[in-house]
């Protein structure tokens, strides 16, 4: 919950400054283009004639408030746009992952299903093998106390034949 709201002031914050950015340019733009125009009228204050017939037009502070309060009405707007749109695409884009994720657990356990039973198979093949080792050490030992047996039986004849002398 807390890394969705944390996304979601993200984008709210990112698409703030996008729009914040696109109204600064957009009066920078504006203050240049009325710079330019400033140098290319002549300066009439001269001539002193015209001086005392000159009028002034009033410059009206409401109108330019409405103007900025539209202007930052629409960057909200175009703003809160961008940051659904950034919120449908996060979505789009977890539900792709969770898609993903879930196909990589189902392959993964389908490996580990085959790991187990090669290493089920390799197990029989070693217990067999050892089984058969084993069968030959056991047949080795009886022959070996037959030998014994055997060398037992000339060490009394030998023993038994120095008695008799």
């Amino acid at each position: 919950m807390a890394k969705k709201f944390g996304k979601i002031l993200l984008l709210t914050a990112a698409a703030s400054a996008a729009g914040a950015f696109a109204y600064y340019y957009m009066k920078k733009k504006d203050d240049e283009l009325l710079s330019s125009m400033d140098e290319d009228f002549d300066d009439f204050s001269e001539d002193p004639d015209d001086a005392g017939e000159r009028t002034y037009v009033p410059l009206n502070s409401d109108e330019t408030g409405s103007a900025v309060a539209d202007a930052v009405d629409k960057a909200a707007d175009a703003a809160e746009a961008v940051a659904d749109a950034v919120s449908d695409k996060a979505a789009e884009a977890v539900d792709a992952a969770s898609d993903v994720a879930e196909a990589v657990a189902d392959k993964a356990e389908d490996i580990a299903d085959a790991v187990a039973d090669k290493a089920e198979d390799i197990a029989d093949a070693v217990a067999d093998q050892a089984e058969d080792a084993f069968t030959p050490l056991s047949e080795t030992v009886a022959d070996i106390k037959d030998r014994a047996e055997e060398v037992i039986e000339s060490t009394e004849e030998f023993f038994d034949d120095e008695d008799e002398e």
